[in-house]
């Protein structure tokens, strides 16, 4: 079975079809508005079905969300694999709920029989056209896994009507995966894309194992111009290597003009056993959105409000490419966007990136989603296990970059003179394993994301613990030892985006705690970075300390420490060297 990418306009085409025109996809300059659900509930996973638990309720949170997709009238409206019931969506369509002209619904619904699938189409006939490849209920297997795109298009005869595309899944997850012997493949990938001119983006969604196909790399060339991916996913580890190599491949790709949504359950999400018991599945989604650093706008206030609903930014740092990730909450997000790809007099125009508009709680009692901010966990993270850091970090919880930024001086993090930048910040950076090494992003337990988060705030903890006791401070520091100083960072003048200790007289001071027994080369190597970033400003070279703790926990500064030094200039060479040309 040969897998491909077709496009929807030749496969509309065979049911006298015209292809939709989708604004969004244009390379004219204008945001795109997307709406996402990301769901969260206890799986049944078995041979014939794979869907949430709590049906009923479920059905309620897919019928609002595509209400909100309707009344918001977003360009996209998405949700992941296995999440959509086919009685939300049937429902919805009957009663009128569908997506208005030039907007695409790419729904991830349950699993169906080909008894449940022939039914639900059967409904939907009634209402909108149905365009399906029946070939794949002949291939073995008990189920199928849909993605189904809503949109309305015309006729070949000009009239209007809606239409329901559903794509299947290609390949099954491996292991003791429930769909290895159950799921029925398809064997094609849509991909949209406006017709009569060359100059579109495209559009291709992915459902989860899509991209371990033995002959999925084949068609990764496609993927890596001008395209949105929409990769919907219902997985326990999105980072292993068969999903994050594709991405690899078309974020390194030039020029960059591809973006990656991969859209995951929400944490809590569980899997209900065969004895009925309910394990966890998903701890961490990974929701995350991939798109190119260039042309990104990324001040202190437009990342911040962007936090504050639930978008948190980082930096896949060897991609050159703005990882946003997503809270792990169970919510709707609706976000504006830029368009992967622009032309002509756009061309100059700033492609901003994402702006987060709101997130949406789902309130049991009035069953509706309501307008909610998620929670990043940072306050209640380090108040519950680093009590000792509320008098530094309680006056900056509404300025939650100098927070990573000022934690990261303290404990010798700090490089060069544009170490304050968030592609420079090592906090900022997104892991191997997808996780995130943001101070401020405290849902993480594991993964190297966790333990970054976790050694700094250990290690802050105690900078804090040796600020306390100011007699503690050298010579060099005397003028600290008696008058009041705070902790801060400071992002200008030039002179002080290194000193975090400050008097009201103005003198500063930059204080650094490595823990206890650093090797000495770490020692040597922060004294060596951060002296030249000071002597390079102009600064005070001696007002610095660089504190650890001993073998036996004796505090100690490295700068008032004498490392013996080999004599670069002995004077006369042991070797003698003898030119023996001739």
């Amino acid at each position: 079975m040969t897998l491909q990418i077709q496009p929807v306009a030749i496969v509309l085409a065979q049911h006298q079809l015209q292809n939709p025109s989708l604004p969004f996809l244009s390379l004219e300059h204008a945001l795109v508005r997307i709406l996402m659900f990301q769901p969260e509930g206890t799986i049944v996973a078995n041979k014939t079905r794979v869907g949430v638990q709590d049906h009923q309720l479920i059905i309620a949170q897919m019928q609002g969300f595509l209400a909100n997709a309707a009344t918001l009238n977003v360009d996209i409206a998405v949700c992941p694999e296995y999440s959509c019931p086919w009685a939300a969506l049937i429902d919805s369509i009957e009663a009128g709920v569908v997506p208005s002209e030039g907007t695409l619904w790419a729904l991830g619904c349950e699993s169906a029989t080909p008894a449940e699938l022939a039914a639900a189409m059967d409904r939907l006939k009634q209402k909108v056209i149905v365009v399906f490849d029946d070939s794949v209920l002949a291939k073995h297997g008990n189920f199928v896994d849909c993605l189904c795109y809503v949109f309305r298009t015309n006729r070949a005869n000009g009239d209007a009507t809606h239409v329901v595309l559903i794509q299947t899944k290609t390949q099954p997850m491996g292991g003791d995966d429930f769909e290895l012997d159950n799921l029925k493949l398809g064997r094609a990938l849509y991909r949209f894309k406006n017709s009569n001119t060359h100059a579109s983006n495209n559009l291709i969604g992915l459902l989860c194992s899509d991209t371990l196909h033995p002959q999925f790399d084949q068609l990764i060339p496609q993927l890596q111009t001008d395209s949105l991916i929409l990769h919907l996913q219902l997985n326990a580890n999105p980072s292993s290597p068969g999903f994050r190599q594709y991405r690899s491949n078309c974020c390194s790709h030039t020029p960059r003009t591809t973006e990656i949504l991969c859209l995951n359950w929400a944490r809590g999400t569980n899997l209900l056993g065969q004895d009925g018991t309910s394990t966890p599945f998903i701890t961490e989604p990974k929701t995350i959105f991939f798109r190119p650093t260039g042309e990104l706008k990324t001040d202190d206030a437009h990342i911040l409000e962007n936090h504050s609903k639930g978008c948190y930014l980082t930096n896949w740092q060897e991609h050159r490419t703005a990882a946003f990730v997503f809270s792990p909450d169970s919510r709707l997000f609706l976000f504006e966007t830029t368009k992967p790809s622009i032309a002509g007099n756009a061309a100059t125009a700033i492609r901003t990136g994402p702006k987060m508009l709101d997130t949406f709680s789902w309130n049991m009692t009035a069953s509706v989603w309501e307008s909610k901010a998620p929670d990043d966990r940072f306050k209640s993270y380090w108040r519950d296990e680093y009590v000792g850091l509320q008098p530094l970090l309680d006056p900056l919880l509404g300025k939650l970059l100098e927070a990573e930024r000022l934690i990261q001086l303290c404990v010798g993090h700090a490089s060069d003179g544009e170490w304050a930048h968030w592609t420079n910040l090592p906090s900022f950076r997104l892991m191997d394993d997808d996780t995130a090494q943001r101070l401020t992003l405290c849902w993480s337990t594991s993964g190297s994301g966790y333990i970054y988060r976790k050694d700094c705030l250990a290690l802050f903890r105690g900078f804090a613990g040796t600020i306390n006791d100011p007699s503690q401070f050298s010579d060099r520091l005397v003028a600290f030892r008696d008058a009041p100083f705070h902790v801060a960072y400071k992002s200008y003048p030039l002179t002080k985006v290194l000193r975090n200790l400050h008097l009201k007289a103005g003198l500063s001071a930059t204080g650094v705690y490595l823990g206890q027994t650093p090797a000495t080369e770490r020692l040597e190597e922060v004294k060596k970075r951060i002296s030249a970033v000071l002597h390079m400003t102009e600064s005070d070279t001696q007002l610095m300390a660089l504190w650890y703790r001993d073998d036996v926990g004796n505090l100690r500064d490295f700068m008032d420490e004498d490392i013996p030094k080999i004599n670069a200039d002995p004077g006369v060479s042991p070797v003698a060297i003898v030119n023996t040309a001739p």
